[in-house]
Parts: structure tokens; sequence; C-alpha cells
């Protein structure tokens, strides 16, 4: 099986950190380009629908990866009511007012306003 830690074990400490920065950019261009799907799939399906066709691929990846021993996913017990309820709640609460957010303003305008997130966290850590 392919084991992402064995190549990684392998690189040199330069190489890690250049891996580690490419990685980066690659999810945040992948993040970056969600926003510009998903305004544009809003101009013709409802939030509701688009959501739940994103979760329903999501979670059918995810049993696909699970079965071929991609990807390991156990609950502990005690565990297990927290990440329900996280499971159910986290999707209304975030992504759909942040899909119902893109249907009342530009791309440029939703990137913007998470970009400074951060920045607004750590000001408001410091109080």
């Amino acid at each position: 099986m392919f084991n992402y830690f064995d190549i990684l074990s392998s690189l040199s400490r330069r190489q890690k950190l250049l891996f580690g920065f490419l990685a980066a950019v690659v999810c945040e261009v992948i993040y970056g380009f969600s926003f510009y799907f998903t305004k544009t799939a809003i101009e013709t399906v409802s939030t509701i629908d688009l959501l739940a066709w994103r979760f329903t691929v999501a979670s059918l990846m995810l049993l696909v990866f699970w079965k071929a021993g991609i990807a390991k996913v156990q609950f502990p017990k005690e565990n297990r009511l927290s990440i329900l309820l996280l499971g159910l709640f986290y999707p209304f609460g975030y992504f759909i007012c942040e899909t119902a957010g893109l249907r009342l303003t530009t791309t440029s305008e939703a990137a913007m306003s998470l970009a400074g997130i951060p920045v607004v966290a750590i000001l408001l850590s410091s109080i």
C-alpha cells in the first residue's frame, strides 16, 4: 500500500519545506476555486440542492476511500455523540451561511472577508 510518510521521511529538510509550501499553495488554489464554482453553481440551483450534492459526493468518496483502505476511520465510543452532532450542525452553520452569502455578494468580496478571519482571530486573541 502507498504510504506518504515513507516518502516524506526520505526527503531532506529543505525538500520537506518545499513540499509543504507547494501542498499549501495547491490547497489554497483549490479552496479559492471552490468560491468560483459555488458562485457559478448557485446561479442555477438552490443553496440546499448544491449542498446536498456536495455532501453526497464527499460522503461517497470517503466511503470508497474507506473501503479501499486508503482512509482509516475510527470513532471512539466516547466521542461518537460529539462527532455526530458536529457532523450534523457544522454543515448547516457554516456551509449554508457561506453559500447564501455568496449568493448575495461577489466571489472576490467573499474571499477578502474570509482572508481577514485569521487577522481578526489574532487580534482578538491578544485581548
